[in-house]
This record gives C-alpha cells, structure tokens and sequence, in this order.
C-alpha cells in the first residue's frame, strides 16, 4: 500500500488534489492530508480513536 502526502496551503488550509485519478482514499487529519492507494482485490479497514483514523488495515487478495 502506498501512502503519499499532499502539500497544504497553511495560509487557506486547503488542498488541490485530482478528481480524475480513481483507485485512492484521502485522509485528512490534524491538518494534514495523505492520499492512501487502494488495492486491486481486497479490503480495507479505517480504524478510528476519538474520532479521527488511527490506522488502516488492509487484506489484500490476489486472483489466479
């Protein structure tokens, strides 16, 4: 799984991130915001402790 972080304009506290891309989730957390790519088969699982996402569990699953 692969995680990137988004730059954020700290003057307006927003990010510019691309509607057309599919296949990612985007976490925005304590002023910070982390694209998380999905994977092709499986599941994932947003874990949360007071109110914001702690970790993310991914069971990921290959066809044959």
């Amino acid at each position: 799984m692969k995680t990137a972080v988004i730059p954020v304009n700290v003057s307006t506290m927003t990010a510019e991130i691309n509607a057309a891309e599919s296949g990612k989730v985007y976490i925005v957390s304590n002023g910070k915001v982390t694209a998380l790519e999905l994977p092709k088969f499986g599941e994932t699982s947003f874990i949360t402790h007071d109110g914001k996402i702690d970790r993310v569990e991914t069971n990921e699953k290959f066809k044959i």
